[in-house]
């Protein structure tokens, strides 16, 4: 039989919870331990993975920054953009605020530039303090001082996987964080004035911020396949393997303890907030994307629901006609009373291009995949000339397995992602044509039916448009 060529290698479809072969379920401290990261480290080690497509019995860790094998990626020098991320949503299901603390670790332009940075998001549920107290801001961490296997360090933060006798966890994450008076770095240079949105981005007012965590790792985590790579391929090919890929590991529930501290004049005018956390849900996302942004996708979605028993994870990517595209990739989890009771993964080709449909609610309907999915752009004459410009979305609709659906999104911010890049790789970017990626974040109250009833929750619902 003749193997089919191809420019993209997505993830399995996983159709059911019982399709255990297709998915790799995480419990254990182990699971998460870090390794070195080859990009800041003089100490070039690389671990085993691979995809369940091969028959390589190798795996990859399933947590922290790790580099896969240097069989499939090659020596990190060769790697010509990497990003990997850690990432923590947490949300309050008292008080409506949600948040994101983010930790970026960078290497782009062949190694040429090197960038470790904290992300750090604010926002509401509320409808009447969510505009308020919706605040982002980046900053630029110095050099990493420490890196083991369960811990990373700078002078201003540090993250650590403990062992903890907490019997309802498997481990738990120590963060920490300590800056005061940061200035974001200013940039004297404009980008297109004519925009479609009033978006926020960044200034140079000062920020602190403290941060003192435990997050409890509860219940179940997953990643699709045994490493949760996409690979992708500089040309038609049978392989399995690739040195540029899209990486995802889940844990959609866990527990945060701790306080926040965050004074900026961007934030409900300059006075201090506080967020003291009680057992407050969390997800923790580790990510790897191992090439160009504009590369690896034209859109994102992304959903994180949390309720007081259940997860719901959705991530969402459409890729490029470079790659075989557009082809949209889903997957996505559901997580009830501590335990997976559902794990989705698909992919199909888009029916119905952007350009040449509207949504009435800013999405487009593919009626093969039983869901809609997110209008990317509609085309407005301006001056008796066509231009293509975002369309903010309103409704975004899960597949039917993950059971997820809202129907009013509440808006909280656009934000042109170029604004929050390093000069050096902004302008890099914004000479390649096509490229103007936005960010459309919303938070809102939603209600999910589960197991014959409803569970009113929170959803954060983020929509990211990279290519035109």
């Amino acid at each position: 039989m003749t193997e089919l060529k191809h420019r993209f290698l997505p993830v399995d479809k996983v159709d059911s919870i019982k399709d255990t072969s297709k998915y790799t379920v995480l419990k254990k401290l182990q699971d998460f331990s870090f390794q070195s990261v080859a990009t800041f480290s003089s100490d070039e080690k690389n671990i085993n993975g691979s995809n369940n497509h091969s028959s390589s019995s190798t795996s990859l860790i399933s947590g922290g920054f790790g580099l896969l094998k240097k069989a499939v990626v090659g020596t990190v020098h060769h790697s010509e953009n990497k990003v990997e991320t850690q990432t923590f949503y947490f949300t309050d299901l008292d008080s409506g605020k949600c948040g994101l603390i983010q930790f970026v670790f960078s290497k782009v332009m062949g190694g040429l530039y090197k960038s470790v940075q904290l992300n750090f998001k604010l926002f509401s549920s509320d409808p009447n303090e969510n505009k308020a107290f919706n605040f982002w801001q980046t900053i630029k961490l110095g050099e990493i001082i420490k890196f083991t296997d369960l811990e990373f360090k700078t002078k201003e933060c540090s993250m650590k996987i403990k062992n903890t006798k907490d019997k309802s966890s498997f481990g738990k994450m120590v963060l920490k964080v300590d800056i005061d008076n940061y200035c974001h770095p200013s940039d004297s240079e404009e980008s297109d004035n004519n925009e479609q949105h009033d978006h926020i981005h960044n200034t140079d007012s000062s920020i602190s911020l403290h941060i003192f965590l435990n997050v409890y790792l509860t219940g179940e985590g997953f990643k699709i396949n045994n490493n949760g790579c996409n690979y992708y391929f500089d040309k038609l090919t049978t392989e399995l393997e690739s040195n540029k890929f899209v990486r995802h590991v889940f844990i959609p529930r866990g527990r945060a303890k701790g306080e926040i501290k965050v004074k900026s004049e961007k934030l409900m005018g300059g006075k201090e907030q506080i967020l003291t956390l009680k057992e407050v849900p969390t997800l923790y996302i580790g990510a790897v994307q191992a090439l160009k942004p504009h590369k690896a996708a034209k859109a994102w979605n992304f959903v994180n629901y949390q309720s007081k028993d259940t997860a719901i994870v959705v991530m969402e990517f459409t890729t490029i006609k470079e790659y075989g595209g557009p082809l949209t990739v889903t997957f996505g989890c559901v997580h009830h009373k501590g335990k997976l009771v559902e794990v989705y993964s698909n992919n199909k080709p888009v029916s119905l291009n952007a350009e040449e449909y509207q949504g009435s609610n800013g999405y487009k309907a593919d009626e093969r995949d039983g869901y809609r999915r997110i209008n990317c752009v509609q085309k407005n004459k301006v001056e008796g000339k066509t231009q293509r410009v975002w369309k903010v979305p309103t409704a975004i609709e899960c597949p039917e397995k993950l059971l997820f659906s809202e129907n009013n999104l509440q808006l909280v911010a656009t934000y042109d992602i170029i604004k929050e890049l390093p000069s050096i790789v902004r302008k890099l970017i914004e000479n390649i044509a096509g490229i103007k990626p936005y960010l459309f974040q919303y938070c809102q109250n939603s209600t999910v039916e589960i197991h014959g009833h409803e569970e009113k929750g929170i959803s954060i619902v983020e929509c990211t448009y990279i290519t035109k």
